[in-house]
């Protein structure tokens, strides 16, 4: 009860009334909410291995094949634009190795940027584009486990063609489940793709065991690709590869790659374009 002096404007006391009426409203209302259980909605945040502050220097770094399938591509190798300050291009058409730039260098087909996949080196000795040749039309993007990458004329441990840096794709050794792909695009773009992994023996138990505690895990994966371009001369590309590859079966958890990586890796590659000229590339 709330005792008020009575004035002579009826209209005054009526808007003080209803003034103390709405105060009581909004002091009642909060109290009973809170009495009130609330559900709140599960959020999934997803983040990316970024690996920040883990590096020995800013010039080096790690790419996970989480942030590589967020991004379309044209060419294999231009997964390798991740890394920053690499360019990626190609120049006079498909079926040969791209050009890459690297912190405003032109580094021509990788001259001076060494490249491996599983530690097996890509670049040729001796090509007639020009020493250092990389070619990585026989990468099959959906299989990349992560990317190290080195910048700098620092490592010496990468060879004569690391001037500039240097480029080490890792793929999965397991999936974690087998698929199929089917692509078409413009200018007779068609893509078929086809991966799977079994594993082919039973868990070691370390010691002797060639593979640790790891299964021995089989990888295969086949495509196929042709395309014919946007000029008016059809480019008539196509390209075949394969992969088929032994591990541990064991993913890559960490940055420190504990774990025993005994896998082997073999990669071939057919590339054919309209105007004679075949290429055959095994690894």
């Amino acid at each position: 009860m709330i005792a008020r002096r009575k004035t002579t404007t009826d209209g005054r006391a009526n808007i003080v009334g209803l003034g103390v009426v709405t105060a009581t409203f909004l002091i009642v209302i909060p109290m009973a909410q809170a009495d009130t259980d609330l559900v709140v909605p599960e959020v999934e945040v997803i983040g990316y291995r970024l690996f920040v502050g883990t590096s020995d220097a800013a010039s080096q770094g790690e790419i996970g094949g989480e942030l590589l399938d967020t991004r379309p591509i044209l060419r294999p190798a231009e997964v390798l634009e991740y890394v920053p300050g690499l360019v990626v291009t190609q120049h006079s058409g498909e079926g040969k190795a791209n050009q890459y730039f690297l912190r405003g260098y032109n580094l021509d087909h990788g001259t001076d940027l060494a490249g491996s996949v599983d530690g097996v080196p890509v670049n040729m000795p001796t090509n007639a584009h020009g020493q250092g040749y990389m070619d990585l039309n026989f990468l099959i993007p959906e299989l990349i486990d992560h990317i190290d990458y080195r910048k700098g004329p620092y490592y010496p441990e990468y060879g004569d063609f690391s001037a500039a840096g240097a480029i080490d794709i890792h793929y999965r050794d397991s999936l974690d489940h087998d698929f199929a792909q089917l692509t078409g695009g413009s200018w007779g773009y068609k893509r078929a793709l086809v991966a799977a992994s079994r594993s082919i023996g039973e868990p070691g138990t370390g010691g002797s065991s060639i593979w640790g505690t790891g299964t021995p895990t089989l990888l295969g994966a086949v495509e196929l690709l042709h395309e014919d371009g946007p000029g008016d001369l059809p480019e008539g590309l196509d390209r075949f590869n394969g992969l088929l590859r032994l591990s541990d079966g064991k993913r890559h958890d960490d940055r420190q790659h504990q774990h025993q990586r005994v896998g082997r890796l073999t990669a071939f590659s057919i590339s054919r374009t309209g105007i004679p000229r075949t290429r055959c590339r095994c690894l």
